[in-house]
This record gives structure tokens, sequence and C-alpha cells, in this order.
């Protein structure tokens, strides 16, 4: 079996086992959400961008947006968040001549930055419906795209050193601020994944990209 069909048939069998462990954190969040590319469904592919964990983990960060709405009826628009970012918000692949492996690596390191970043968001909001999703497809896209690249353990783990100096950036003594930094995450990470799956299917379409 060629190598793009085994670790399809590997994807499959993961999602399949997850699917039958815990059914309600894996079960794709009923929410139309378009691929940011603004094309229907075309069939499976090989190509990283057309990965359906993509989906998952965007309708799971968009419904992020209704929480928020929810907990903060009226009193709080969703741009005040913009009130909350930080600096370590990870930098997507827009807006560079950058190649493919270049923004793989971004991306790798963005969801490491992210998967750090959800601590915060589950200890703040421990019964999130959508963080399970979010976190189990972040950790799939990780080795899905480490795959893809030439030198797949160029970008490694975070140490517990750089953990901590992240997190200390969204905490904060008021609680109010710290849900605002919670909600600000899932909101940075949505624009993440959206940006960085158009700028990948840019690349994957340019002649001669090797995947």
């Amino acid at each position: 079996m060629p190598p793009t069909n085994l670790y399809a048939a590997l994807l499959s069998v993961l999602l399949m086992v997850a699917a039958l462990m815990d059914p309600v954190a894996v079960a794709p969040l009923d929410l139309p959400t378009e691929a940011p590319s603004g094309e229907g469904d075309t069939g499976a592919t090989d190509l990283l961008s057309d990965s359906p964990m993509w989906r998952t983990l965007l309708d799971a960060t968009h419904q992020h947006k209704q929480e928020f709405n929810r907990e903060f009826t009226g009193s709080i628009e969703y741009l005040h968040l913009d009130n909350f970012n930080i600096v370590s918000f990870p930098e997507d692949c827009r807006n560079t001549s950058i190649n493919m492996e270049g923004c793989l690596r971004r991306l790798v390191r963005g969801l490491l930055v992210y998967q750090v970043l959800l601590k915060h968001v589950e200890r703040e909001y421990p019964n999130s419906q959508v963080l399970p999703n979010i976190k189990y497809f972040s950790s799939l896209l990780i080795s899905a795209t480490r795959q893809k690249m030439r030198k797949p353990d160029a970008v490694k783990a975070l140490s517990r050193t750089q953990e901590d100096s992240l997190l200390k950036e969204v905490d904060h003594f008021d609680m109010f601020n710290r849900k605002m930094f919670a909600h600000n995450i899932l909101r940075k990470l949505h624009e993440f994944l959206r940006d960085i799956q158009v700028s990948i299917k840019r690349i994957e379409k340019r002649p001669g990209t090797l995947l």
C-alpha cells in the first residue's frame, strides 16, 4: 500500500477508535461552516489542506463565538476581545513568500503554542463543550503535518520554562480578565487555522510543489 494511502487508512482507524471510546468528544459539531477557500467538498485527496481535521477544528472554534455570546448576552461585544491580545499569538503564513516547509513549521509551532494556551482555557472553562474536539484534533493535525515535513523533528515541543512564561501572559488576578483571555485564545486559534489552511492550499497548488 502506498504511504499516502496507508496514512489515510490509519487516520480513519484512529478516528473510528476515538469515536467508539468517547463519541461526545469527537463527534462533528452541528454547525454549518463553509470551507475557508469557499469551495465545496471535492472528495478525499492526499493534500493536507483537504484533511477533514480542518473542518472539525474550524467548526469547534467557530462555535466558541456562540458560547461567548450566550455568556455575555448583549453586555460585551465579541470584538472587545481585541483588547486581550498577547505578543505570543503565533504567526500564520500570509503576506510572506514562505515555502511549504516553512509554512508547515509555522503550523506545527503555532499549534504547540495553542496547546499550552488551551490549558488556560480549560482552567477557566473546565466544562467547555468545544474544548475536547479542539484538543484532540489539534494533536492529530500536528501529527499529520509532521508527516508532510521534510524535517519533522525541526519543531520541538515547548519546554516547561517556555510553557510557564506563556501562561503568565494570560494570567491575571481579575477573573473577568482571565475569562477574556480564554475567549480570545479560542478566537485567535480559529483565525490562525482559517488563514493558514488557505495559505497551505495556495502553496499546494503551485507547480512543482512537493507534498
